[in-house]
C-alpha cells in the first residue's frame, strides 16, 4: 500500500511506497498516536523510517499498488 501524509505547516505532503501494513495495523497506529500523542513511527521501502509528531498530523491517506492500465484498450 502506499500512503500520502499531511503535516499541518508543510505545503507538501509525505508519500509512502511498499508500507507493508494492513489497512487495520495503519489505523490501529494512527488512532494510537491521535490518543497517546506518541509519534506516529512507520517503515517504508528498503528500511526507510519516517516518524511524524502526533501534533504535526494533519491527515493520511491510503492507496492501493495496482497498477493502471495504459492505452487505448478501454476505448
Amino acid at each position: 500500500m502506499n500512503l500520502n501524509i499531511g503535516v499541518q505547516g508543510s505545503t507538501r505532503e509525505l508519500k509512502l511506497e511498499e508500507v507493508e501494513l494492513s489497512e487495520e495495523q495503519l489505523l490501529d497506529l494512527v488512532k494510537h498516536s491521535s490518543a497517546s500523542g506518541e509519534p506516529l513511527v512507520l517503515e517504508a521501502e528498503k528500511g526507510r523510517k519516517v516518524i511524524i509528531p502526533a501534533a504535526a498530523l494533519g491527515y493520511v491517506e491510503i492507496t492501493s499498488d495496482e497498477k493502471r492500465a495504459i492505452g487505448f484498450g478501454l476505448v
